[in-house]
């Protein structure tokens, strides 16, 4: 009866090493498998980490970009500014001279009208200065 007793201890004890040695290994496997899971989670969070700075350095590309354009479009804008100013002031200087022109021309036409009656004036003089000399040459003479 002793030896069943033990016999039927040892089973126990053989069937209860058993369940722990199966209890040992899916522990082991399931820590194995969490480290697995963990590992690929710091893999996956470390890839997020690597397209977050990346996006990060996209996102300040882009808003230098974005300024240069800004600064571009104003300097274009003060450029346009700067021609439109430079074309009213050349449409001014050529109303200007349109005016000028007219002036001159009017200043003209009223100097060839004097000129005219200056050399109808001369023509005049000279005659009378010649009836003067025909007059003096027969009263002297």
């Amino acid at each position: 009866e002793l030896e069943e007793a033990l016999a039927s201890k040892s089973k126990a004890d053989d069937e209860s090493l058993t369940e722990l040695r199966e209890a040992l290994s899916k522990l082991e496997a399931t820590e194995a498998d969490e480290k697995k899971g963990q590992l690929e989670r710091d893999e996956q969070l470390q890839a997020l980490r690597l397209e977050l700075e990346s996006s990060a350095a996209r996102r300040t590309a882009l808003t230098s970009r974005l300024a240069a354009v800004k600064m571009h479009e104003a300097a274009q804008k003060s450029l346009a500014a700067t021609r439109e100013e430079e074309a009213e002031a050349y449409r001014q200087q050529r109303k200007e001279g349109l005016q000028k022109n007219a002036s001159m021309d009017q200043q003209l036409k009223a100097l060839e009208a004097a000129t005219t009656i200056a050399s109808s004036e001369s023509v005049e003089l000279r005659a009378f200065l010649n009836e003067a000399s025909a007059f003096v040459r027969v009263e002297g003479g």
